[in-house]
């Protein structure tokens, strides 16, 4: 590490390559060099320097970034249980939710870890809450967690997508066996489009010797057991359904 005037750190760019959420967030010297300490897991020195700030450790830097979201990304579990004990607000900064980073981590402990601290389970990253994106990088054990917190499993994104259709979009057809399982709607459908869910299970291209077609079978049988027409009416139809407000249809539960 190089240090210039203010102990203000030089980021290299090697270094800024591996993470998405970095110090350089902070423009004020004294909450960079804690984010610095944060981001290079010096403990001690984080919760020292951050302590001292107007917010404390809970600092949030102009594009939202926290220090621990920072320590999220790193999966430094015991720099997020520090900065936790220290007073940092476990829902990060606006539409910066740690808990959205933890479900990319390698293990569910760091997002345990938020969630037992209080973090809201919809946690939101920009558009997308938490659930959302768990159902789109198809990780079971993550969403497996939030909903056990009573995340909203019909949550959408900023354009109104639910994690369902985003794990069928994804086709990640555990993942929308779970999700219905847990009493996720079926008939939502996306206001721009009029997309629903069942309409991502057409697919022909699939090996019908493969665990993923049983999968999406098995999520199939679920629908036409709902209620839902099979097959599923294309989105513009159902735009024009919600256009009439004869969407969901009456037989919808």
């Amino acid at each position: 590490m190089t240090w210039v005037a203010h102990d203000r750190p030089i980021i290299s760019g090697t270094e800024l390559m591996q993470f998405f959420f970095n110090p350089t967030s902070f423009d004020d010297p004294a909450q960079l060099l804690f984010a610095e300490h944060v981001a290079k897991g010096r403990i001690l020195e984080a919760v020292e320097t951050g302590s001292d700030l107007i917010a404390g450790v809970s600092t949030i830097a102009p594009d939202g970034v926290t220090a621990l979201l920072i320590a999220v990304e790193r999966e430094n579990r015991a720099m997020v249980s520090a900065l936790l004990r220290a007073g940092a607000n476990p829902n990060g900064g606006p539409n910066r939710a740690p808990i959205n980073q933890a479900v990319y981590n390698s293990n569910t402990e760091i997002l345990k870890d938020l969630l037992d601290a209080g973090a809201d389970p919809n946690g939101m990253m920009q558009t997308r809450p938490a659930l959302s994106n768990a159902a789109l990088h198809n990780l079971i054990a993550a969403a497996k967690l939030l909903l056990s917190y009573n995340a909203d499993i019909n949550s959408r994104n900023g354009i109104g997508i639910t994690a369902l259709s985003d794990a069928a979009a994804a086709q990640n057809w555990d993942m929308v066996n779970l999700l219905m399982d847990h009493g996720a709607s079926i008939w939502i459908a996306a206001p721009a489009s009029g997309s629903t869910m069942p309409r991502f299970a057409i697919n022909d291209r699939m090996d019908p010797n493969s665990a993923l077609w049983r999968s999406r079978e098995a999520a199939i049988q679920k629908i036409k057991a709902a209620g839902f027409p099979w097959p599923p009416p294309h989105p513009k139809e159902v735009k024009r359904l919600l256009s009439e407000g004869k969407w969901p249809p009456p037989q919808a539960h």
